[in-house]
């Protein structure tokens, strides 16, 4: 489990199937509903900076990201896998709270990934 507030557990491991909550990159593929699988979970060397409690940052494959490798083969290594390329870490980001008003939150962008009834898909755009 990763503690992304003190009211909120975001409970993932490695294999979790998760869903992105904000827009990173819509002309790549990472939009607010866009679905991974954690691959790894990274924690800080350091737990605490300045009183503030560091949040790891996430390691997602994201099924419909387009874009460019975040991490590069090493030298004379070659992709063992598509997912190689399509890993993306996601980092801890600040927002304004929705209830205190000169508060910034900092949260993980990612919610567990629920599965879609028909109906709930209903208007959505779903890619191939």
């Amino acid at each position: 489990m990763v503690e992304t507030s003190s009211l909120n557990i975001l409970d993932v491991q490695t294999g979790s199937r998760v869903t992105l909550t904000h827009n990173a990159n819509v002309y790549l593929g990472l939009y607010n509903g866009s679905v991974g699988t954690v691959v790894s979970i990274v924690f800080p060397e350091r737990g605490v900076s300045q009183g503030v409690h560091l949040l790891p940052t996430i390691l997602v494959v994201f099924d419909n990201y387009v874009g460019p490798a975040y991490c590069k083969p090493k030298h004379g290594e070659v992709w063992s896998s598509d997912d190689d390329r399509r890993l993306v870490p996601v980092s801890p980001i600040m927002a304004p709270s929705p209830t205190t008003p000169r508060v910034h939150e900092q949260y993980i962008p990612l919610i567990p990934a629920t599965p879609s009834t028909l109906h709930r898909a209903q208007g959505t755009s779903r890619y191939k």
